[in-house]
């Protein structure tokens, strides 16, 4: 077999590289990042005198390396004893610069990936923001009607939020929305979405949940928000929470739900500044 043929070949090696991706992996491996010499490389592949055509009396003294090439060429029906060193240098090669590239795409798509959910998050608090909330709470709706799930948001405001700003300035009303956002994350499950809506207002859906599961849930959210105080102990300020629970109508939109819950929200704010 000359040089021609196993460059034709190589389209046989792309595809076979995802049904040994494990051999591959070994071959390159070999080839790509072995701390050998060029002269013990090429001793490494130079082809082996079989004993009468069969090669499992020298099988166990060869290397991985050459275990792992024997056994793809064989998968397409070649024997390294039909090729020369350069042949079977240029096979080894094809082989490395494959998996050098899916190693490149892998590890790019791992970094988009990341990207992507870290674009996902507010910059702040530790909650999805706006746009991502919206988007993941259509999919839990659409979920929610295929297996017939109940689901009920709770749509929050801070109370006081701006004295706490005023008075404190704008690093510890960071910190006071970080702290919310640490009770939040604390009184939800894994599968409930929590996010961010703009400025003091977030929002949290809860799976297989109904008001009044959803109401226990707001006051564990208000009890603990009554405890975080800023400045000295004589005259400490804290900020309190108006919450507007509503449960989601089966085939309901997600923005028509999050627009009732806010405005259930807007009536608790108001009957709570009637009092």
């Amino acid at each position: 077999m000359n040089l021609k043929q196993i460059v034709i070949k190589r389209r046989d090696f792309v595809n076979l590289e995802l049904k040994h991706r494990g051999q591959f992996g070994q071959v390159a491996k070999v080839v790509a990042m072995s701390e050998l010499t060029q002269s013990e490389r090429l001793e490494e592949i130079s082809v082996p005198s079989y004993k009468n055509g069969n090669d499992d009396g020298v099988r166990s003294s060869r290397s991985p390396f050459r275990i792992h090439l024997d056994d793809v060429l064989k998968s397409v029906d070649w024997k390294a004893s039909d090729l020369t060193s350069e042949q079977l240098r240029l096979i080894a090669t094809l082989i490395a610069d494959k998996q050098r590239l899916l190693h490149a795409v892998n590890t790019l798509s791992e970094e988009l990936e990341f990207t992507k959910k870290d674009a996902d998050y507010d910059g702040l608090v530790p909650v999805l923001n706006k746009q991502a909330f919206e988007r993941e709470l259509g999919r839990q709706l659409s979920a929610c009607y295929r297996y017939n799930m109940a689901a009920c948001l709770i749509f929050m405001d801070l109370d006081n939020f701006k004295t706490i700003n005023d008075r404190f300035g704008h690093a510890t009303g960071d910190l006071a929305l970080k702290k919310f956002g640490e009770v939040l994350v604390a009184h939800t499950r894994e599968s409930d979405l929590i996010g961010r809506l703009g400025g003091d207002e977030f929002a949290v859906l809860l799976l297989n949940a109904d008001q009044d599961v959803a109401g226990i849930k707001a006051k564990m959210f208000e009890d603990d928000v009554e405890r975080i105080k800023f400045g000295d102990a004589t005259s400490p300020v804290g900020f309190g929470l108006s919450c507007g629970i509503t449960n989601w109508q089966r085939g309901e939109a997600a923005m028509a739900f999050l627009n009732r819950a806010d405005e259930a929200m807007y009536y608790a704010k108001k009957s709570k500044a009637r009092r």
